[in-house]
């Protein structure tokens, strides 16, 4: 999802869009080690970081056995999308005086991204390298624009 995602984000920015990318890999309560004999066991069924495993942060929906560090990401989450819901922007208003890490706007050329773990920080070249890769092979038939 990574690379795909990565190319959509360069596509609508080119178009003028504020697109804001991110990776979520929060280590939550239940996380199993993709490397674990269990997830090789069970060909890696929701082992490690999994899409859509940060909906349940989105939505606050964490069930019983959570502690302060899913709290908290629920809290980002949480705020960055209501956020994005009233303002347009994950970011809120200016001059916010509870805001988080601010989430800058993707372009090509800083390809910035927020990284989401028990803490935020905001980060450059999210699997830049495979992603890289990738996108330096030809693609099949034309590519919509």
């Amino acid at each position: 999802f990574r690379c795909g995602t990565r190319q959509s984000a360069r596509v609508l920015s080119a178009q003028g869009l504020d697109v804001y990318l991110y990776n979520f890999n929060f280590h939550f309560h239940g996380y199993i080690d993709p490397k674990s004999e269990f997830c090789y066991l069970d060909d890696e069924l929701l082992c490690g970081v999994f899409h859509s495993s940060e909906l349940k942060y989105v939505f606050d929906n964490l069930g019983p056995f959570v502690g302060d560090s899913d709290r908290r990401v629920a809290g980002y989450l949480g705020k960055y999308w209501s956020n994005m819901a009233k303002y347009g922007t994950p970011n809120g208003p200016a001059g916010d005086a509870n805001a988080q890490e601010y989430w800058p706007v993707y372009n090509v050329s800083t390809d910035l991204h927020l990284e989401i773990t028990d803490t935020l920080s905001v980060q450059s070249g999210l699997a830049k390298e495979r992603c890289d890769f990738w996108d330096s092979l030809p693609r099949q038939g034309v590519y919509p624009h």
